[in-house]
């Protein structure tokens, strides 16, 4: 019989000589611990021997099967100078075989968790490009730019495309609430022009004369035009007003268009487009005449345009608001 100490619960185990050199389980503890080869010999002798704690599990003992020696005795030794002890391995596999360590599982779980974030993450950048990204790459493109609206040459819808116009405007009492308008219409038709066209403002004789420029015509570039604004800023309507010097003047710029405009058309008799008539002569200027109101027949502006083939208008107070703005 073998007899050796329990390195755990410290009692006596008695166990055949068969175990020497292989393992046995304390039947206190349930410690497994390597019995070594040369207790046999002690056995012989009556000695006590000292184990190798490889394992402490409570439960019932049971002796492990007999293993043939194959060098236990210096794997105990150099466990137990490695500073191992049974405490720490208390918790291996209840069976003798070798133990083998299972890799963490808490690194997996966490590799598992990042992958899920960054799958999580693509998905909602790819669901948000979706989304707005089309928008996006829309609106960042250029927008095209509108073509400037390029205006005809008219005034209060009269063509007029033509190499010269010269615009005779009445400035009398009968023309006042209309002639801020009136020049706000003229102004626009001035800027229609363009710069290729030439022009001439003269206002209809009521003790003074105005006129832009003073003789003959001028292109109607921006500088001009904003020069005849300026001029005609303190420009009113009052008074009596006579057209033979204002029609003389622009006869003599010799242009292809004369604009005729008042507010007293209903006022005129055939002795009026006598005067325009005779100033006229044969020349081949055509005389748009514009009635500014709505009263009247106007029978001296019709015939006048008539027979210098122009065209006559009647322009309602909204209209001549609508062609200055």
């Amino acid at each position: 019989m073998i007899t050796l100490t329990c390195t755990q619960c410290h009692a006596t185990l008695e166990m055949d000589e068969a175990f020497a050199g292989g393992a046995c389980r304390c039947q206190h503890c349930g410690t497994i611990q390597t019995v070594r080869s040369h207790l046999k010999r002690k056995a012989m002798s009556g000695g006590t021997a000292n184990t190798k704690t490889l394992h402490v599990q409570p439960g019932r003992a049971e002796p492990a099967p007999p293993a043939p020696s194959s060098g236990l005795d210096e794997l105990a030794d150099i466990v137990a100078s490695s500073g191992l002890t049974s405490r720490r391995l208390r918790h291996a596999p209840s069976s003798v075989p070798e133990a083998s360590v299972a890799p963490p599982k808490k690194s997996l779980v966490v590799s598992l968790l990042i992958c899920g974030v960054i799958v999580f993450l693509l998905t909602a950048l790819g669901v948000w490009y979706v989304m707005h990204g089309t928008n996006a790459s829309s609106s960042a493109k250029p927008q095209a730019t509108a073509a400037p609206v390029v205006r005809e040459p008219t005034f209060c819808g009269v063509d007029l495309d033509v190499p010269s116009v010269v615009y005779v405007l009445d400035r009398g009492d009968s023309t006042r609430e209309l002639f801020g308008h009136l020049k706000e219409a003229c102004y626009r038709s001035l800027e229609s022009l363009g710069s290729d066209r030439k022009f001439q403002v003269v206002f209809w004789n009521n003790g003074s004369d105005e006129a832009y420029p003073s003789r003959g015509t001028t292109y109607a570039t921006k500088d001009n035009v904003q020069a005849c604004e300026k001029l005609f800023d303190e420009v009113s309507a009052f008074g009596q007003t006579d057209v033979t010097s204002a029609m003389t003047r622009a006869v003599a710029s010799d242009p292809a268009v004369i604009v005729l405009a008042t507010g007293k058309g209903w006022q005129l008799d055939d002795s009026f487009a006598k005067t325009v008539l005779d100033i006229r002569k044969n020349k081949p200027i055509k005389i748009h005449t514009f009635a500014l109101g709505d009263g009247g027949t106007n029978s001296a502006l019709r015939d006048i345009a008539t027979k210098t083939g122009g065209e006559f208008h009647v322009i309602s107070p909204a209209d001549l608001r609508a062609a200055g703005q």
